[in-house]
């Protein structure tokens, strides 16, 4: 999340030096392991409870900060900020995997 922490004036900077910034193919990967996850969970099965395991209370945890972290991209991009959609789509589906993987933990 540096892209969001850097000036918007060195957004280009920051994009043509950072190792693996965030695009539409890793969206996609992740887009893929929900429905991958989904799949061999066998699609959903009603609501879980939060922390039934230390396993599930990890990922419950972790879901809420990425949710979090959603909306608070949201209120920059309604701030009039310059965000890239992708890092909105990005952290939607990482908590989508995150709140699967707690599923089946």
């Amino acid at each position: 999340m540096g892209e969001l922490a850097t000036n918007e004036s060195h957004h280009e900077t920051y994009l043509a030096r950072a190792k693996n910034p965030v695009d539409e193919s890793l969206v996609e990967k992740l887009t893929k392991a929900v429905h991958d996850l989904e799949a061999s969970k066998g699609g959903f099965q009603g609501w879980v409870y939060p922390g039934e395991s230390v396993e599930q209370a990890f990922f419950d945890h972790a879901r809420t900060v990425c949710r979090r972290a959603e909306r608070e991209v949201v209120t920059l991009v309604e701030s009039g900020a310059q965000v890239r959609p992708v890092l909105q789509q990005y952290l939607n589906r990482l908590s989508d995997w995150l709140w699967i993987a707690g599923k089946i933990a």
